[in-house]
Formats: structure tokens, sequence, C-alpha cells
């Protein structure tokens, strides 16, 4: 049992969610330590390769996926940013 955990965007409530094993699902979420990640990396893929031969190996760190979630909402935070000034501007006029 996890409390609070958000698997969407930060803005969204908090909903239930149900983990479960899947044979099918090639995936596994691993936390490493920030000394040596190249090192750890190359550790976890030869695991990987030995243990699922016919899997290629790839990986993506989850803070990274967070920055591309939230690249849209930047963009439009920047948007309304432009049109508010020029509002203003206007307003002044």
């Amino acid at each position: 049992m996890v409390k609070d955990f958000n698997q969407a965007a930060l803005y969204n409530p908090v909903a239930p969610l149900i983990m479960f094993y899947s044979p099918d699902n090639n995936g596994i979420a691993i936390k490493l330590e920030t000394k040596n990640i190249p090192a750890a990396i190359g550790s976890i893929e030869k695991s990987w390769k030995t243990n699922f031969p016919d899997i290629p190996f790839s990986y993506s760190f989850l803070d990274q996926q967070f920055d591309s979630q939230y690249t849209a909402d930047q963009k439009r935070g920047k948007i309304f940013m432009l049109f508010s000034i020029l509002t203003v501007m206007i307003t002044c006029l």
C-alpha cells in the first residue's frame, strides 16, 4: 500500500491505482544512486541482456518523462503571458 501515489500530472487529483504483474510487460522501474549512473546503467544492461536476450534494452529517466509532460503547460503559460502583456499595453494606449 502506498499513500497518495500520483500517477498522472501533479495538478490532477490523486486517483486510486492498482499495480499488478503482467508477464507481457517488458519494463521495470529502478531507483539509482546518483554517484555513478553510467556504471549502474551498464550493470543493469548487462543483467538485462543475460536474463532477456530477445528483448532490446532501453531506458529513460523519470525526471525527463515529467519534463516532457509539462512542456505543453510551460508553452501555454508563455502564450498567456504574452497575451497578458499585449492586453496591458493596448489598455495603456
